[in-house]
């Protein structure tokens, strides 16, 4: 379990590491640049640190979790190729479990095979997602960016800085991006139906491979999903931009109301699945007061020099 996470938490921080003159600068020009600068972008690396906490509950009992990692990380834009480097700390139950692991992925024959390694076992372990390279470029053709840009941002939803400040010996704007509610529900009603009609193409081809029963069941859930309310969710994310090249050098992320949107998920997702305690529903609880994401070192390009697979992790 802790390798999947280990995975998804690697994806989802490429895909947020990513996210993005002579006359007076403004908080949507300086977007614009941005996105311009990014589609040069093949490699992207940073030193990565996510600061979670988190509270479960189910039939009354309540348990409280603060996980932290620290991430070096280097990858290619097309997500076909990645390595990191992660310390990871989770404090459950007055306890402290401390460990490292080591990732990377690469291509081979068409599908994105990893190699992980964890200091508590000292085995590489190698997992593979089949025709990986035919779904990315599914994803590309039906309009997915490979990097995340702010292009339909409204103007009022960023701030620039009056001040420039240096970071690393290089002179960046800030640029403070605030999504509320209000943008998140407004995206979910632009896109979801767009991109749940995919979703349901891909569902109808595979239909032959399940029941009827559980084919109407995904779909119940994926209609649920997309009906969920998301007005309690909130991203601030601080950008210091280089003014020179009008990339980012250092990122922060900080989520509210994350508690409150996995709690619709979860509570949606148990209803959707029917799952009963003696004929009760199952209460379910989680909340998270805490998430931040930061990124700092942010390099580009010929800066970054994304390390092979050791031989050592494909011999055994």
């Amino acid at each position: 379990m802790k390798k999947i996470v280990a995975l998804a938490l690697c994806l989802v921080m490429v895909i947020g590491l990513m996210t993005g003159c002579q006359k007076a600068m403004d908080a949507k020009t300086l977007t614009q640049k941005m996105d311009e600068a990014m589609k040069t972008v093949t490699e992207i690396g940073a030193d990565a640190e996510i600061d979670m906490e988190m509270k479960l509950g189910a039939s009354g009992v309540t348990m409280g979790m603060a996980l932290g990692m620290d991430v070096d990380m280097k990858a290619k834009t097309d997500f076909s190729q990645m390595y990191a480097d992660m310390a990871v700390s989770m404090e459950m139950l007055g306890q402290t479990e401390e460990m490292s692991m080591e990732m990377y992925m690469t291509m081979v024959d068409g599908d994105a095979v990893a190699y992980m390694l964890e200091s508590e076992t000292e085995t590489w372990v190698k997992t593979a997602m089949d025709d990986y390279a035919e779904l990315l470029a599914q994803a590309q053709a039906q309009g997915a960016p490979a990097v995340q840009t702010y292009a339909d941002v409204p103007a009022e939803k960023m701030t620039l800085a009056k001040e420039k400040v240096t970071v690393n010996d290089r002179e960046c704007y800030v640029l403070t991006v605030d999504l509320d509610g209000e943008y998140f529900k407004s995206y979910m009603d632009e896109n979801m139906d767009e991109a749940f009609a995919q979703m349901d193409e891909e569902m109808a081809k595979a239909e032959a491979e399940m029941s009827e029963e559980e084919f109407e069941q995904v779909k119940s859930m994926m209609e649920a999903i997309k009906n969920l309310d998301w007005s309690t969710l909130n991203a601030k994310s601080v950008y210091h931009v280089d003014a020179e090249t009008f990339l980012p050098v250092e990122m922060t992320v900080e989520v509210l109301g994350l508690g409150e949107t996995m709690q619709s998920i979860m509570t949606t997702l148990l209803a959707e699945l029917m799952i009963e305690l003696d004929s009760a529903e199952l209460e379910f609880t989680i909340d998270v007061p805490t998430f931040k994401l930061s990124a700092k070192n942010m390099t580009y390009n010929e800066a970054v020099e994304i390390p092979a697979v050791p031989q050592e992790a494909i011999d055994n």
